[in-house]
């Protein structure tokens, strides 16, 4: 894991483009996956909540914020954890995307 800050808040580390999904995907594991968020009994339009075995919940947090690189480290997620009943546990993970070398097509 390339890990290059941790705040209070945040573990942050970046990944390749080409991972992201399987990243977001081993997070939030084989459990029920909705976007009503465990404690508060709505809808977040920003998160995809996973139940885990033991009735915890793992999510994915990507919003209007995460998809800007306005602070120049590209767009990011947040990987969260919460309590069975819907509390965060933190810090998070925020994990920065970076993009692939581009592979060229030759052509014949």
């Amino acid at each position: 894991m390339d890990v290059f800050g941790l705040d209070e808040k945040h573990i942050s580390r970046q990944i390749k483009d080409v991972d992201a999904m399987n990243d977001i995907n081993m997070h939030l594991g084989d459990g029920h996956t909705t976007n009503i968020h465990p404690g508060k009994g709505t809808i977040d339009n920003n998160r995809i909540f996973a139940q885990q075995p033991d009735g915890s919940w793992h999510a994915v947090r990507i919003g209007n914020h995460e998809m800007k690189n306005d602070i120049g480290k590209g767009f990011h997620y947040h990987l969260e954890k919460f309590d069975a009943n819907g509390n965060f546990i933190g810090p998070d993970e925020q994990v920065y995307v970076t993009k692939s070398k581009a592979r060229g097509c030759k052509s014949s």
